[in-house]
């Protein structure tokens, strides 16, 4: 008797993620995907393969070749999402067809389009430099958590895979199923999670820089709640739900606009005129100044053989209408008493210079001169 088990595993549905409203931010959608088994697949059927995947010629050998370091006997996902037109040619020629398969899996849905990229993140396909590091916890195929809220929550969203056992014969053809399903189980869907977003806020923040450079983060001051989030320009996580090619990601990455680049907590930019409010908490806690004290503005200040204009000449100012007029004058005086290192210390103790640690995967700890 030559028949053996093998099992067939059935992806889980990742956690689904909510806005603080419970309006579904990023969802599951079921979808076709097209595989390859390498030893069962005869190279004279991926012409066919490729023109009815529209894809480019050359694209299934470059698939198959990333991944020849796993066993031949374990399928390759061609391709994700396919059309319904591809499942109905294979159906029709499936035994003209040996080693291509398809099956129902669920894939990330972005109903709403572009929007959060860089704080959901995306969730993609295991590679192998990963998978090595990790190998009691994943198998090929599995999908992981790759940046953003998918990265840092993947043990909450992954949830488990289901197994059913097929009995096969030598040629591992399928002739049954192990045991009648008694040791089969289900997949069990991942943990959802309710995020701080208001997906009404988030939008606004997107619609404002579309076609701009930037970044948006709402706070709610008294929970420190992040209520929208946003980075641009982004990209379409979409694309990486997908089997993406090495050369879809190096147009993102070489793009020179940097679409990968989250701006919002790996961007270094000065802070303007929001830092006056810090300079001048430090002279009142200094005794530098207090709400009565006033200097005078002539539309600059002298410093060195460098003259640094404000905006206006606002005469005699205190500190309350230095804010409110936002007086560079004021500051500039105010800080050059104060000195660096007295504004440096007082920077950091508003947690300026180290991370915050949001939970948003890679962050950067800015910089405050000293």
């Amino acid at each position: 008797d030559e028949n053996s088990v093998k099992p067939i595993y059935q992806t889980a549905p990742r956690g689904i993620l909510f806005d603080r409203n419970q309006e579904v931010l990023v969802g599951n959608k079921p979808s076709f995907t097209l595989r390859i088994t390498p030893s069962e697949y005869q190279d004279t059927l991926t012409p066919y393969i490729e023109t009815i995947l529209g894809v480019d010629s050359g694209y299934v050998h470059k698939i198959l070749k990333a991944n020849n370091t796993y066993s031949k006997y374990i399928p390759r996902r061609i391709a994700k999402d396919v059309d319904f037109k591809v499942i109905a040619w294979y159906e029709e020629n499936a035994a003209k067809l040996p080693g291509v398969d398809y099956v129902m899996e669920t894939q990330r849905d972005y109903s709403f389009g572009v929007m959060g990229a860089h704080m959901f993140g995306y969730a993609r396909e295991i590679p192998l430099s990963i998978l090595q590091k990790r190998k009691n916890e994943y198998s090929m195929g599995d999908e992981i958590g790759f940046a953003g809220l998918e990265k840092t929550y993947e043990d909450i969203l992954r949830g488990k895979k289901g197994v059913h056992y097929v009995l096969v014969d030598s040629r591992q053809k399928t002739i049954g199923k192990y045991k009648s399903g008694e040791e089969d189980y289900s997949a069990v869907k991942g943990y959802d999670l309710i995020l701080s977003i208001d997906k009404a806020a988030q939008k606004v923040a997107e619609d404002a820089f579309k076609e701009r450079r930037g970044a948006v983060v709402a706070i709610e001051p008294s929970t420190g709640e992040i209520i929208a989030f946003t980075s641009s320009p982004q990209f379409d996580p979409a694309e990486f739900a997908a089997v993406t090619s090495f050369e879809n990601y190096k147009a993102l990455r070489d793009n020179p606009d940097k679409p990968l680049l989250n701006r919002a907590t790996t961007g270094y930019y000065s802070p303007g005129s929001t830092f006056k409010m810090i300079s001048a908490v430090a002279g009142l806690e200094e005794g530098l100044i207090d709400e009565t004290t006033r200097i005078p503005c002539n539309g600059g200040f002298q410093f060195g053989d460098r003259f640094f204009k404000c905006l206006h000449n606002h005469g005699s100012t205190d500190v309350e209408t230095s804010i409110e007029k936002s007086c560079n004058t004021f500051y500039y005086s105010l800080v050059n008493k104060l000195g660096l290192d007295r504004w440096s210390a007082y920077s950091k103790k508003f947690g300026f210079g180290r991370k915050t640690s949001v939970d948003l995967g890679e962050e950067g700890r800015g910089i405050v001169p000293s």
